[in-house]
């Protein structure tokens, strides 16, 4: 599987202007005819097009330098060089543009939009347009400009709405595809079921509500001190989410349920604070492996030291609670989106 780019950067350069001539009109039974030198042609433009079909930036790998076409000297017979063609780059939707040096910043949302990015030289002038009444054979031209040169940084922002959280083993990807009733999910017993972040859709049943969630590689003790690529680095795909849920394999021990809280606690604060304050909801998962005596001390446990996330307690075995789940994402993303 070819490792995903989702940050690259590129030189743009847009075409040159074509240069202006100096001609004139010449035929057998003309002695002396005027000035004839055409126009160039303007340089070709540089855009960024976002395509919803594009989910990375592997295409650009390879092109450290992005040129558009320049174009053509005028040419007699007052005939204007031909433009330079404009050149498109697809880019994913939801793509931060920063251009190095210019302080400028651009974050595009929606799908087919065209950004000018690097403007093409403007063409150059033909001697025919110098002329006058007192300068009936001019000898002057100018040459076409340049384009704009950038260098430009290409970051894609990932959005979604609901992102899962968790340790190995924990039930994350089973919780996925109870949510999105997606059936090809693949779920076993060992530390990366998810090798990458798994994307789904949450319907509701009484409406077109729709909600996207993103399912990440479990969170491994330590990993933000190895940049991991199988854990921490895929943090970034629930920075920008509305709320978390935050798995946990139950425990009749409330200590090692706090252990394995404060681990994701400590592996978050240290990879993005900002992380850390969204919304979550804890989900203790595998309730069916323990008795009813057990799950209340474990809520009395929270209510008591004033836990300020909402708590659920469910199977992905049997389905328990799963709906409820449901209805209270809904609920309060509905709310937060008012």
């Amino acid at each position: 599987m070819k490792k995903k780019i989702y940050k690259i950067k590129i030189k743009l350069i847009a075409g040159k202007g074509g240069n202006g001539i100096i001609s004139f009109f010449r035929n057998k039974y003309i002695n002396k005819g005027g000035p004839d030198g055409g126009n160039g042609g303007k340089g070709g433009n540089i855009y960024l097009e976002t395509n919803h079909n594009i989910n990375s930036l592997n295409h650009l790998k390879n092109k450290k330098i992005i040129k558009s076409e320049n174009g053509e000297n005028g040419k007699k017979n007052n005939c204007t060089g031909k433009n330079g063609k404009n050149l498109y780059i697809k880019i994913p939707i939801n793509t931060k543009i920063n251009i190095i040096k210019k302080n400028k910043t651009y974050l595009i949302k929606n799908n087919n939009i065209k950004l000018l990015i690097a403007k093409g030289g403007k063409p150059g002038i033909g001697n025919n347009q110098f002329k006058s009444s007192i300068n009936r054979t001019p000898l002057k031209y100018t040459k076409g400009k340049k384009g704009e040169k950038l260098n430009i940084k290409l970051e894609i922002i990932f959005y979604y709405d609901i992102g899962i959280i968790g340790l190995p083993n924990c039930g994350k990807s089973s919780l996925f595809k109870k949510l999105t009733l997606i059936k090809k999910t693949k779920i076993k017993n060992y530390p990366f079921t998810t090798l990458n972040p798994q994307i789904g859709i949450i319907k509701k049943k009484t409406n077109n509500n729709k909600l996207s969630i993103v399912d990440t590689p479990p969170i491994i003790k330590g990993s933000y001190k190895k940049n991991n690529d199988l854990s921490i680095k895929f943090l970034k795909y629930v920075k920008n989410c509305k709320l978390l849920l935050h798995i946990l394999e139950i425990n009749e021990n409330i200590k090692i349920i706090l252990k394995n809280i404060n681990i994701i606690k400590k592996e978050i604060l240290n990879y993005n604070n900002n992380i850390y304050k969204i919304k979550k909801f804890l989900i203790f998962n595998k309730k069916d492996l323990i008795n009813k005596k057990s799950i209340n001390k474990i809520k009395n446990f929270f209510i008591k030291n004033k836990n300020k996330n909402k708590i659920f307690f469910i199977s992905t075995k049997n389905k328990y609670c799963i709906n409820l789940l449901k209805k209270e994402i809904f609920k309060y993303l509905n709310n937060t989106n008012k």
